[in-house]
């Protein structure tokens, strides 16, 4: 949730098509795609639904996917998560490949993806305000 400020009159709750923030009147044009987690976001890049997600976000000016977590969690994957280290030696997906996948998906959507630790919150709010300012002129 946003507190309201200068920037924000506060947060609405509703279904976006594509990603997990925009901003009132112009969800057509900004799309914010939040992972919580390291383990959410190796999940979602065996899943063809992301892909579809990341299709769909080619259409909007303005897409940026956070990564609430740091690169640091990204590179020694499965450690350090809350999957049991009895499976995590079974496991296939592994630092270097999310590495991999991390730029590929970079260079073939051009889509930002930010590594925000825990200011995945303040991240967002920075990147509404430059959008407002671009809109504002």
């Amino acid at each position: 949730m946003f507190k309201s400020s200068k920037y924000c009159a506060g947060t609405i709750e509703e279904k976006l098509d594509t990603g997990d923030y925009s901003l009132y009147g112009w969800a057509q044009h900004l799309c914010i795609e939040r992972k919580g987690s390291v383990a959410e976001f190796a999940k979602n890049l065996v899943e063809d639904r992301f892909l579809r997600e990341l299709d769909r976000m080619l259409d909007y000016p303005w897409r940026y996917i956070l990564l609430e977590f740091e690169l640091s969690d990204l590179l020694e994957f499965p450690k350090g998560t809350d999957i049991p280290k009895r499976r995590q030696r079974f496991m296939k997906l592994r630092g270097p490949f999310l590495l991999k996948t991390f730029i590929e998906i970079q260079q073939k959507y051009k889509i930002p993806m930010l590594f925000c630790g825990d200011k995945g919150q303040e991240v967002c709010s920075s990147i509404c305000k430059r959008f407002i300012e671009a809109h504002a002129k």
